[in-house]
């Protein structure tokens, strides 16, 4: 009954999109609220609950003091054609009561707020776009933060207080930074080139890191800090830096335009959307990864997709006449849950 009244929802959700691109589904079982304001819905939420985010821009800051499941509609602009992507102009404020929840097929153009006093547990955050990610004010024991297939454009700067944080499948083009705890780093694509400079202080990647495991990943930039309190295994590199841990599978000085498919001449140290990051054939990335699949993004058993996990509008396709008395709308929903 739960499964029929969820399919029922998602239907109503997309003829809803189709007309009004603000209306927002709150479902709490078998049960299922919609409204336009974002405030309303999150003032109706319960713990636990799963709440659809139209193709819209949130002009301001959305605070989550619950254990929430929180769906947008993707940012790859081929896969939000028809209901726009879902973006937060403001800042995602998380606190303690939120630990466990779970967001997927957002941009966030601001930043995650993670105040101090505060403990941050189990959060996962999948197919999303950030700017930065910023941890370093975390003062309290916490783990388990999952950023998964997500692109982050931005730094990424650790906390001491922080253990067990797994990026997987991401594109990330700015630093990773002062990590000092177990991080996982697996089939990502690592963008940055060079020191970066931000607000006065400059870094290279993985500067002032211990305890990184960087795995499978491509990684592109000519400048990269290896310290050798973190482990490099099966990963394709374009620098040869001499890793100080021989044996380890990695794959040093190899030229940028042997890498991947295609490539926007000025964009290759920048994220574009018109990028296509999966390996050439020739790659020596292919099947080098540390669990035979290939390096980067498009390795593991499921490998990156852009679209959200949960059933979203795809295409829609307005008749522009009636016929018999009847306006034929043509709409194709998809998911895609690996």
């Amino acid at each position: 009954m739960k499964r029929i009244s969820f399919l029922i929802a998602v239907l109503i959700l997309c003829l809803l999109n189709v007309q009004a691109q603000r209306i927002i589904a709150l479902q709490n079982g078998s049960k299922v609220f919609f409204h336009q304001n974002i405030d309303t819905i999150m003032a109706h939420s319960e713990s636990g609950d799963t709440i659809y985010l139209p193709g819209y821009t949130y002009n301001k800051n959305l605070n989550i003091s619950k254990k929430l499941t929180i769906y947008g509609t993707g940012h790859y602009p081929d896969s939000t054609a028809a209901t726009n992507p879902t973006r937060i102009y403001g800042t995602l404020m998380l606190s303690t009561a939120a630990s466990g929840s779970t967001f997927e097929g957002i941009s966030l153009e601001g930043d995650i707020s993670m105040p101090a006093g505060n403990t941050f547990n189990n959060f996962i955050f999948s197919r999303m776009k950030f700017n930065n990610l910023n941890m370093g004010y975390i003062n309290q024991p916490s783990t388990l933060l999952m950023f998964n297939e997500c692109v982050i454009v931005g730094y990424i700067f650790g906390s001491i207080n922080v253990t067990n944080v797994v990026f997987e499948k991401c594109i990330i083009q700015g630093v990773i930074q002062s990590f000092e705890n177990v991080t996982l780093i697996n089939h990502c694509i690592l963008l940055t080139n060079g020191i970066v400079n931000y607000s006065g202080w400059s870094a290279s990647n993985f500067y002032h890191c211990n305890g990184i495991e960087a795995n499978s990943n491509v990684i592109v930039g000519n400048y990269v800090n290896y310290p050798n309190t973190c482990t490099f295994k099966n990963n394709l590199i374009v620098a040869a830096p001499g890793l100080i841990f021989p044996n380890q599978g990695n794959i040093e000085s190899q030229a940028f335009a042997g890498i991947f498919e295609n490539i926007i001449t000025g964009k290759e140290y920048t994220f574009d959307y018109e990028n296509d990051y999966h390996l050439k054939l020739t790659s020596a990335g292919i099947g080098a990864g540390f669990d035979n699949t290939d390096t980067g993004i498009y390795g593991t058993e499921y490998p990156f997709k852009i679209n959200p996990s949960n059933p979203h509008v795809s295409v829609l396709n307005n008749a522009t006449e009636v016929k018999n008395g009847k306006l034929k709308v043509d709409v194709t929903v998809e998911a895609q849950s690996r």
